[in-house]
């Protein structure tokens, strides 16, 4: 079986490192992959490559060309004899739907949908709108399966576009890495981590808020913000004006063995997210056995699950509560490291990859009933 993956850019994301993660296993249990991008950043592309999974890249054409990007997809299709197609993101998904409409390619289609795109992470108004609907139309006519990271994920794109079913297959902590990584082993030197992107939907704000009422009391746990993105400078900004840079130590883009080494140093792993589909760097700490403290938001409380403290999203007394009890409790935070641990192993590679196959035998089946 030979899966091509379609995905709007390579930058360092929950999606992007999904295929990182997931595809080299998948290929060692005998299902072979390639992938082919939109546009945008290539960051990953030499970590795919190193594994022996081959990257296509589209022309560069307007985003919104998408017959003329489906008529070169189903080159690429055909080319590489793919068996299933698989979108990842927005444009990828209906470009593969109009493939399948105008029927350049009869090969079986999926998507996978990784954020919470209606729930108030995207700007509201007529554009979103817009593309609400055009995806409403285009992939009940043209996917022909659906899957979400998570719970919470799968029944926002039933409800916002009217899937009938979108199944869950959430992501996948590669436990070999981990152990490469030598970051279970570390010695803890910083109170807080945050890590990712350094974008609006990731609450540093809120933490900020949140580290700024401590210091009223006293207090000043030492932050690390591993990442980078668009609101660095405004993030470094308000941590100037609340008076808390000395505690903060910024380290711009991490590679990824490098990012679960800053993980590794933390007392407590924080994810503040205001929006989250899955929350990949909480299952990382968790799996590195560290304590977390995360918000609430989307698909979070089901990574955690009991093992971590779960706070409101937004709300930054309670999460410097949080903050302050559990720092306060190194007992409580070993305990919660080695449960966390220990319900990551429900997020095993080969595991995730084994529900992922059964997917893929699931849809060639129903393609092959059909007579496509």
């Amino acid at each position: 079986m030979k899966v091509l993956h379609f995905i709007e850019s390579l930058g360092r994301g929950g999606a992007e490192q999904l295929l990182v993660t997931l595809l080299p296993e998948l290929q060692r249990q005998n299902v072979s992959a390639v992938v082919v991008v939109r546009a945008g950043n290539m960051d990953l592309v030499s970590e795919l490559q190193s594994r022996g999974i081959f990257v296509h890249c589209l022309k560069q054409r307007h985003r919104w060309n998408l017959v003329g990007s489906a008529r070169e997809l189903s080159g690429i299709v055909r080319n590489e004899s793919a068996d299933i197609i698989h979108g990842h993101l927005y444009f990828p998904a209906v470009t593969i739907a109009l493939m399948k409409i105008l029927r350049f390619c009869r090969a079986p289609s999926c998507v996978t949908f990784h954020n919470l795109a209606y729930a108030g992470a995207n700007r509201a108004g007529i554009k979103l709108t817009g593309r609400r609907l055009l995806a409403r139309v285009l992939y009940r006519a043209g996917i022909d399966s659906f899957f979400g990271v998570s719970d919470a994920v799968a029944r926002h794109y039933e409800k916002k576009l009217g899937l009938a079913t979108v199944k869950v297959i959430p992501n996948p902590v590669d436990f070999s890495v981990i152990k490469e990584s030598g970051a279970a082993d570390m010695a803890t030197t910083a109170d807080l981590v945050l890590a990712g992107r350094i974008v609006p939907e990731k609450g540093h704000s809120d933490l900020l808020e949140a580290l700024w009422k401590l210091a009223s009391e006293g207090s000043h746990p030492s932050l690390v913000i591993a990442g980078e993105g668009p609101l660095r400078g405004a993030i470094e900004a308000l941590a100037e004006d609340l008076g808390l840079r000395q505690q903060i130590t910024f380290t711009g883009a991490l590679a990824h063995m490098d990012l679960l080494r800053a993980l590794g140093s933390a007392k407590v792993a924080i994810i503040p997210s205001r929006f989250e589909g899955f929350g990949l760097v909480a299952l990382e700490a968790m799996a590195l056995g560290r304590s977390t403290i995360v918000s609430d938001a989307g698909g979070l409380p089901e990574v955690v699950g009991d093992t971590a403290v779960v706070v409101p999203v937004g709300d930054t007394s309670s999460m410097a509560g949080a903050i302050s009890a559990l720092l306060a409790d190194p007992e409580r935070q070993a305990e919660m490291g080695k449960r966390a641990a220990m319900r990551a192993m429900n997020f095993d590679l080969p595991y995730v990859a084994e529900k992922q196959i059964m997917a893929y035998r699931e849809l060639l089946g129903d393609h092959l009933r059909q007579g496509d």
